[in-house]
């Protein structure tokens, strides 16, 4: 079975040491391996809809949900995540509930016009075309 995008956030919630090695383990870790993840996907061009979908927008997501202002764009939704979370452990909750809102709005074809309110003038591709 090929690892995808969905089944790594489901094991994530289940069995997280088979994911980061580790059974406790940080944001900043999981956006690590998310990374490599990712670059590792990208390069063998077998990249899904949902994994480029995740790097191009889930960042944006995060920081409107959190109200991020203009000037502080640069920071990682890991960063923005934790400092909202009360330890290690809630903040893979926490990632885990908003990756779920993040992933239904893209479902639901909602994503874009929710972004759109936070458009910091990128000139990314209309989302639901992909």
């Amino acid at each position: 079975m090929q690892l995808n995008f969905l089944i790594l956030i489901g094991e994530l919630r289940t069995r997280p040491q088979i994911v980061t090695g580790e059974k406790n383990f940080t944001l900043r870790e999981l956006d690590f391996y998310l990374n490599g993840y990712y670059c590792a996907k990208r390069n063998f061009s077998q990249l899904e809809p949902i994994e480029y979908e995740f790097r191009q927008y889930f960042e944006k997501f995060i920081l409107k949900k959190f109200n991020v202002t203009i000037d502080k764009k640069r920071v990682k939704w890991e960063t923005v995540i934790t400092e909202n979370s009360k330890n290690d452990e809630d903040s893979i909750k926490n990632f885990l509930d908003l990756f779920d809102e993040f992933y239904k709005m893209i479902l639901n074809k909602e994503l874009e016009k929710y972004l759109d309110e936070y458009d910091d003038d990128d000139d990314d591709e209309n989302i639901n075309d992909l």
